[in-house]
């Protein structure tokens, strides 16, 4: 298992495009549904991705509805606040099963965990499901998010969502061959770490640059960075800055994929597979200064 894709952050996209072996098909396990639910406060659409864990023969899933329920601060009873159903989405002509043509948003509010160059390693023949539920999201607030299907156990997971931030600055002071990155954001409420990366502002060839990144704690990075990253980040660098919850970061940063085993990645959905965290990426420009 290694980690994730975030198709909008850059050099991060190359970072974490790596993860991608999830449990698919585990033995005596076929009534279980994998989740993927990123929950994003830029966005009001949120992306739910669902499929059947016995994917490769089971083509298809019945009856399948998603709802989202807010934690009511004061009681910590749980309210409706968003609901996606296939039967309902299949009468409008609304599209779910093509991932691929799935439309990312109107601000790409990414991660997209599903089928594409960014993915998890689907069953070849499983039918996965790209959900659309509509929700204003409050930063700071708990949410769970629930699939249920017929004849499948429900999946549930929770997250806290993360809040705005920005990047405040950054500056790389270069000389006598080392590279000094000092670089400073704002925080992002409910975030547990973040993830910081630096990157070519224009370019053409994606797979050109070799991605660097740091896993940081605060709201601040002093300290060097590789040639071969300021190389590959050109005249005009960029900051890039993702602020995570605690469940989407640890199930970006374990696992791993073995010759013989594998060890699949930390994962909080209950019931059956896969992951519900929260997400939000911002970037700057980097001042070069020699």
């Amino acid at each position: 298992m290694t980690r994730h894709g975030l198709a909008s952050l850059g050099v991060l996209t190359t970072v974490l495009v790596a993860c991608e072996e999830l449990p698919l098909q585990p033995k005596g396990l076929s009534d279980r549904l994998l989740l993927y639910a990123v929950l994003n406060p830029d966005s009001t659409r949120h992306r739910v991705e669902v499929a059947p864990t016995d994917g490769f023969t089971a083509l298809s899933l019945a009856a399948l509805k998603i709802s989202i329920h807010q934690r009511e601060p004061v009681a910590g009873s749980w309210r409706l606040v968003a609901v996606w159903d296939s039967t309902r989405a299949a009468a409008a002509g609304e599209p779910f099963t093509d991932c691929h043509r799935f439309p990312i948003g109107e601000k790409r509010e990414w991660p997209h965990l599903g089928p594409g160059p960014v993915s998890v390693n689907m069953p070849v023949g499983g039918g996965w499901y790209c959900l659309r539920p509509e929700v204003v999201l409050q930063p700071g607030a708990t949410y769970r998010v629930a699939a249920t299907a017929e004849g499948r156990v429900s999946a549930v997971g929770e997250t806290r969502v993360v809040g705005d931030f920005q990047v405040e600055g950054a500056t790389l002071f270069s000389g006598d061959g080392t590279h000094l990155l000092s670089a400073s954001w704002s925080e992002s409420v409910a975030a547990h770490r973040y993830l910081m990366g630096v990157r070519r502002r224009y370019t053409t060839c994606p797979n050109c640059g070799r991605a660097w990144y740091a896993d940081v704690e605060a709201t601040s990075f002093q300290g060097r960075i590789p040639q071969v990253a300021v190389d590959s980040a050109g005249p005009v660098p960029m900051l890039d800055v993702a602020a995570m919850d605690r469940h989407f970061h640890a199930f970006l940063i374990t696992g791993d994929q073995g010759n013989l085993h594998q060890v699949h990645p930390v994962q909080n959905v209950v019931g059956g597979y896969g992951v519900v965290g929260s997400f939000l990426h911002r970037s700057g420009t980097i001042t070069m200064k020699r």
